[in-house]
């Protein structure tokens, strides 16, 4: 049995990984874009680009300058989405001009994120409030940012924002999420999809709210619930 490991600072990378395969303890085979934490299997067959050429973009977790091009850095490893598969290595804020992972050959210019903040918690909340929360961003990218669509979970949750609308680098922009809590009792989580032209491509601002239920409407809906069971029964 085995499993994979990330390489980590000072190994020698074989390749950048791009699935996997293995047989489960269930006995299904499965395909998939990364690799389950945890997950040990006696025949896992790995995905890996290995062309010593080949160039890849990457985000850093420092903030390079231009005299780190030439210089080498190792990877700072984070785990990524199990959900997607997005990766979250970024290069090391440290470079050297010795032997590590990979060579920097030059910077991007694509626009970076556009959110530091990604949360909304509203606390509790009534029945029937409104609340809203409003996102202003700067571009620190070194092109246009655009924010193609912006898409609520439900129709609850509705985001204003700069549609197509090119943001230079430097300039700042707004968006403005609110959430309508009418019919929506208890604990409350949805989400806000941007898609964009940044480096991932697509953000997510997610909501939370405990909405205590309006008394009247509570009885309301008990009520309606108990017509429904006394019919079924």
């Amino acid at each position: 049995a085995g499993t994979i490991l990330v390489s980590a600072a000072g190994d020698e990378s074989i390749g950048i990984f791009r699935g996997c395969s293995f047989t489960n303890s269930s006995g299904d085979t499965i395909f998939s874009s990364h690799f389950p934490d945890g997950t040990v299997s006696a025949d896992i067959v790995a995905f890996v680009e290995d062309d010593p050429n080949a160039v890849f973009e990457s985000q850093s977790a420092g903030s390079p300058a231009q005299t780190d091009v030439g210089l080498n850095a190792d990877i700072s490893y984070t785990a990524g989405s199990t959900k997607t598969g997005m990766s979250a290595v970024e290069l090391s804020g440290t470079t050297a001009a010795t032997t590590a992972t990979f060579r920097i050959m030059g910077f991007s210019s694509d626009p970076e994120d556009v959110l530091r903040e990604r949360a909304i918690s509203y606390g509790v909340i009534k029945e029937g409030e409104r609340v809203e929360t409003l996102f202003t961003f700067t571009n620190t990218g070194k092109s246009d940012l655009i924010i193609q669509d912006a898409r609520g979970s439900c129709g609850c949750t509705v985001p204003e924002y700069p549609k197509n609308l090119p943001i230079a680098p430097g300039e700042s922009g707004k968006i403005r999420v609110s959430f309508d809590s009418s019919n929506k009792p208890n604990l409350q989580q949805k989400t806000v999809t941007l898609t964009t032209n940044t480096n991932s491509g697509r953000e997510t601002i997610r909501i939370k709210a405990m909405v205590t239920p309006d008394p009247v409407k509570q009885q309301q809906r008990e009520a309606a619930q108990a017509a429904r069971l006394q019919k079924t029964n």
